[in-house]
């Protein structure tokens, strides 16, 4: 597609939700890159105020509504990625086992959509 547009999925309106959504919308024109699903993106530390979420993992839109993918068979297209924020550990997990693996475990805990910005890791300390 000739441009992409971002979503996020989080339990409710969150500042830092919006703040990081539009850190990784500028990212690509700052750096002169692209995003693809199972990209990976630190945003520079951690959130915080017992937060370990520290980096984007891009993936399939899984929560896009039904209306938005007309606008993936219009001229331009466009596509979409889903921004789903992801822990230190994480991250690693996705850098050393892929990012596919990561997402299956993202699915399976239901993290895909944040419900809060200090949801545990899906990533133990043995690795998976």
């Amino acid at each position: 597609p000739a441009n992409i547009e971002l979503i996020l999925g989080i339990g409710q309106h969150q500042h830092w939700a919006s703040n990081l959504l539009k850190l990784a919308a500028e990212y690509p024109s700052a750096q002169g890159t692209f995003y693809a699903a199972h990209h990976t993106l630190p945003f520079g530390g951690e959130l915080g105020d017992g937060s370990s979420l520290s980096a984007f993992l891009f993936i399939e839109p899984r929560i896009l509504p039904p209306n938005l993918s007309d606008w993936m068979h219009r001229d331009p297209k466009i596509g979409f990625l889903q921004a789903v924020p992801i822990t230190t550990k994480e991250h690693a997990f996705a850098v050393s086992k892929g990012s596919k693996e990561l997402e299956t475990l993202l699915a399976k805990a239901e993290f895909l959509i944040t419900p809060y910005a200090n949801r545990p890791s899906v990533v133990t300390a043995s690795g998976t």
